[in-house]
C-alpha cells in the first residue's frame, strides 16, 4: 500500500527539514500546498522531491488542507505540520498499519512541547492524522480543523493508534499566530456559538494571549454548550484549563474543584494532580494535598511535571508534619 505525506506550508524554512527527514523513508510521494512562502520553504521541500503547490490564502484551513487532499494520489494519507516530526520508532507502525490494517482511519498521539516556563513540558492529544485517500473525506472548520465527522458520515472505520507526533510550536509564544487565530476562531464562535469544540479553542487561543477572563468564558461556554459535544479526552482538559485559571487569579476552593472533575476523568493527569496539590495546600489540607502528590511521583517517570517543582511541595508536607509531630 502506497502512502502520500500531506502538508500546508508558508515560511516554514528553519523547521521544514526536520519534518520531512522525519517521514521521507516512508512516503512515496510527499503533497506540499504552499499559502504564500516569501523564504525557502519550497526550495528545501524541492530536495525531497516534494511536489509542490501553490495555493490563494483565503483565511480557511480546511479549504488549504482539502487542496493537499485533492492532489495526493497514494492509497493513504498522512497529515503533518511543518513544525512536527514524526518518531522514528513509528515508522514501522505507520507502515504496519497501512499494510494490513482494515480500518479507515487512525488517530495518532501528538506531543505538544510547551514553553519552558509553563508547569509542564509538554501535553499529549489524539488527532486523527492517518487514513485512505477518500474523496468524501474532508476537513471542516475554517480553523482547528477536522476531518472525523466526514469520515464518521462516510461510515469509516476509525481506530487508535500508538503512532507519535512531536508538535513544537507551542515551544515558544507566537503572538501574532495567536492573533490571527482569534480572528478567525471569533467569526467561528459567532457563527456556531453552541459549537464547544470551537469555544473550547478560542478559550485556549485566549489563554495564549493571556486573556485570562475571556478564556475562562470560553471554556465555562464549551462545558454548557447544548450543540457539539466533547470527547472526554477534550473534556478533561477544559477542567484541568479552568483549574489553572482559577489557580492564577488565587482562587483555591476553584481550582481544586476543577482539578478534581478532570481527576475523574483521568485519576493519572499529571498537571491536574500537581494543580489540586497546589489548591489544597493553599486551603490548609496537607494530608490530602500529601495523597495526592504521593501519586503523582509514582506516576511522573517521564518527568512530565519537573521534579524540581514537586520537590517543594513535598517539603512543605514534610514540614508540616514534622511541626505536628513535636
Amino acid at each position: 500500500m502506497s502512502l502520500s505525506v500531506c502538508m500546508i506550508v508558508k515560511n516554514e524554512e528553519a523547521v521544514i527539514a526536520d519534518c520531512l527527514n522525519s517521514v521521507h523513508s516512508i512516503a512515496d510521494e510527499i503533497i506540499l500546498v504552499d499559502t504564500g512562502s516569501a523564504d525557502k520553504t519550497k526550495e528545501i521541500a524541492h530536495t525531497f522531491n516534494a511536489k509542490i503547490f501553490s495555493f490563494e490564502w483565503v483565511n480557511d484551513f480546511s479549504a488549504a488542507r482539502n487542496e493537499a487532499l485533492k492532489r495526493a494520489t497514494a492509497e493513504w494519507i498522512l497529515h503533518i505540520d511543518a513544525d512536527e516530526t514524526l518518531n522514528s520508532a513509528s515508522l514501522k507502525e505507520v507502515q504496519r498499519i497501512i499494510d494490513q490494517s482494515d480500518a479507515d482511519a487512525f488517530t495518532v498521539v501528538v506531543r505538544n512541547y510547551h514553553p519552558a516556563e509553563d508547569m509542564v513540558r509538554y501535553m499529549d492529544s489524539k488527532q486523527i492524522r492517518l487514513f485512505r485517500n477518500r474523496a468524501q473525506y474532508r476537513y471542516q472548520n475554517s480553523i482547528h480543523e477536522q476531518i472525523a465527522l466526514s469520515i464518521e458520515e462516510s461510515g469509516g472505520n476509525i481506530q487508535d493508534s500508538s503512532i507519535l507526533l512531536h508538535h513544537y510550536g507551542y515551544r515558544k509564544h507566537n503572538t501574532h499566530k495567536a492573533q490571527r487565530n482569534r480572528i478567525l476562531l471569533e467569526k467561528s464562535v459567532q457563527n456556531d456559538p453552541k459549537n464547544a469544540y470551537l469555544q473550547f479553542k478560542l478559550g485556549e487561543t485566549y489563554k495564549a494571549l493571556q486573556q485570562n477572563e475571556a478564556a475562562k468564558n470560553c471554556f465555562l461556554n464549551a462545558l454548557n454548550s447544548n450543540g457539539q459535544g466533547l470527547s472526554s479526552e477534550i473534556l478533561e482538559f477544559v477542567y484541568l484549563r479552568l483549574s489553572q485559571l482559577e489557580l492564577a487569579a488565587n482562587r483555591y476552593h476553584e481550582s481544586v474543584q476543577y482539578a478534581r472533575k478532570s481527576l475523574l476523568i483521568n485519576p493519572d493527569n499529571a498537571l491536574s494532580l500537581y494543580l489540586i496539590s497546589i489548591g489544597l495546600l493553599y486551603t490548609g489540607r496537607v494530608k490530602e494535598a500529601e495523597s495526592f502528590l504521593t501519586h503523582l511521583q509514582s506516576i511522573n517517570s517521564n518527568k512530565l511535571v519537573p521534579e524540581t517543582d514537586i520537590a517543594p511541595l513535598v517539603q512543605i508536607c514534610e514540614s508540616y508534619k514534622r511541626e505536628r509531630n513535636s
